[in-house]
């Protein structure tokens, strides 16, 4: 009962946020970060076509899952551009993913923000499998 209780706490948070980092994505190890990486991916899939624009990843903190994510979009055949600080301008006509999180004690909750919708999900910090469903929110 506990663990759930953690788990709609940081979907609340994960939900209050829109762009930057709350938590710590860093501390998240490789393996974990690309299966979060490829899992994602798996989402753009289902939600958009591959040739329906140029996503735009923002990876300010040079993170593993952000890095992640932007591979895993890669490798299924998305357009990404991904930047490394806030000086580099944004490719015109591009949409923004900005990947963040809530760490809470092994839980990674990891929001991504997609043409003003925001979509959470849950994982497991050292091995990267969801423990939750994707969730849709409105900022």
């Amino acid at each position: 009962m506990k663990g759930i209780v953690v788990l709609l706490v940081g979907l609340v948070l994960a939900g209050c946020q829109t762009t930057g980092v709350r938590g710590d994505l860093s501390t998240v190890k490789k393996p974990a970060a690309m299966q979060i990486g490829y899992d994602s991916a798996n989402l753009f899939r289902d939600q958009f076509a591959v040739d329906s624009a140029v996503w735009h990843v923002a990876n300010e903190g040079k993170t593993r899952v952000r890095s992640a994510v932007a591979q895993g979009l890669r490798e299924a055949g998305y357009e990404v551009v991904e930047t490394f600080d806030a000086t580099t301008g944004v490719p015109d006509g591009s949409n923004t993913v900005a990947v963040s999180s809530v760490d809470n004690g092994g839980l990674v909750v990891v929001t991504i923000a997609v043409n003003g919708e925001l979509l959470s999900r849950g994982y497991d910090m050292e091995g990267g499998q969801p423990v939750t469903a994707w969730s849709r929110r409105l900022p």
